[in-house]
């Protein structure tokens, strides 16, 4: 190619790059995610038009923000079945000369669960723009965790509608994952066909501080979790994989442990102590609790599991643990 051709060529791009309208640059919160977790993407939009971008309802002033996601084979992953036409940033005004950053969930709005590579970028048109506009690519991975323990559990009925008919049943799993940084534990509540919750309940700290569980009569999970070797977590979450109860607790002489009633099956705390919120602040501050414990909003809960992906969660027995 002409010397004089390319320089004008490379002049063009830069001048475009310039003189762009609209900024925009996406990067993921992790490098690897676990299969069913919420798939996190950090995007910035830098408004250089000289004029408000609305994000709205109108359709002369309707922006849209969408995903092209690529897996291996070069496929776009298709949008959530009902969910082809919901905004992704709805209400949002950048205002002229503004720079703003979001945080899209894109297990929301994406088929975005079977394990492999992917390629992402955000597409911004607006119907004040000439032109739409694409940012960077950056990968993501969605990889399997690591199957620790499974429980089985009947669903209560508080009504008595059900009684004399089949029993409901769903299954309490914990699985290990590692993000690239941590190795975090993630508590899963499924049966055969959905899956209700995936949360993450706390960090792998060593074989010796190993999150214990117990299920009471009423099917809801009790799970005392190390946050340091001085201090837990106890937390119970109902079959539906809601947060209903968290306490923190210190080691003394004792480390806290659960314990189950045998004529009831209701489960207490036993050893430690309570922690104090002003008094225990140096044992507590910058440790690892995790950063989802208040539960996942209606919008990220149950969703059909595809056929394929059923059970092939990968299973680590206790004995290589």
């Amino acid at each position: 190619m002409d010397k004089k051709l390319l320089t004008v060529l490379l002049l063009l791009l830069f001048a475009a790059g310039v003189f762009a309208q609209v900024s925009l640059r996406i990067a993921t919160s992790h490098a690897a995610f676990m299969q069913y977790d919420a798939a996190y993407i950090r995007m910035t939009m830098h408004n250089y038009t000289s004029h408000p971008l609305t994000f709205g309802s109108s359709n002369r002033l309707k922006g849209k923000i969408e995903f092209l996601i690529r897996d291996k084979e070069k496929q776009l992953v298709r949008r959530i079945s009902g969910k082809e036409e919901q905004p992704i940033l709805q209400g949002i005004i950048l205002a002229p000369g503004e720079k703003r950053t979001f945080t899209v969930n894109l297990l929301r709005f994406y088929q975005l669960v079977t394990p492999g590579e992917y390629q992402i970028q955000a597409l911004i048109s607006h119907p004040q723009l000439n032109s739409s506009y694409v940012s960077n690519t950056v990968p993501l991975i969605i990889r399997q965790g690591q199957l620790r323990w499974q429980h089985k559990f009947g669903l209560p009925d508080y009504t008595g509608k059900a009684r004399g008919g089949k029993i409901q049943q769903r299954h309490y799993k914990m699985y290990t994952f590692s993000n690239g940084k941590v190795l975090s534990y993630y508590l899963v509540v499924d049966d055969d066909e959905l899956i209700y919750a995936v949360k993450r309940v706390g960090f792998y700290l060593g074989a010796d501080l190993l999150p214990q569980h117990e299920v009471d009569a009423v099917g809801r999970l009790h799970l005392m979790v190390a946050a340091s070797p001085k201090v837990f977590a106890y937390y119970i979450y109902n079959y539906d994989g809601t947060l209903e109860f968290r306490r923190v607790y210190i080691k003394t002489s004792t480390t806290p442990f659960l314990v189950v009633n045998p004529s009831d099956s209701s489960v207490i705390v036993d050893g430690g102590r309570i922690a104090r919120k002003d008094l225990d602040y140096e044992e507590m501050e910058n440790l690892p609790f995790a950063d989802d414990i208040a539960g996942s909003s209606e919008e990220d809960k149950a969703f059909r599991l595809p056929e394929k992906n059923k059970n092939d969660l990968e299973f680590v027995p206790d004995s290589v643990r």
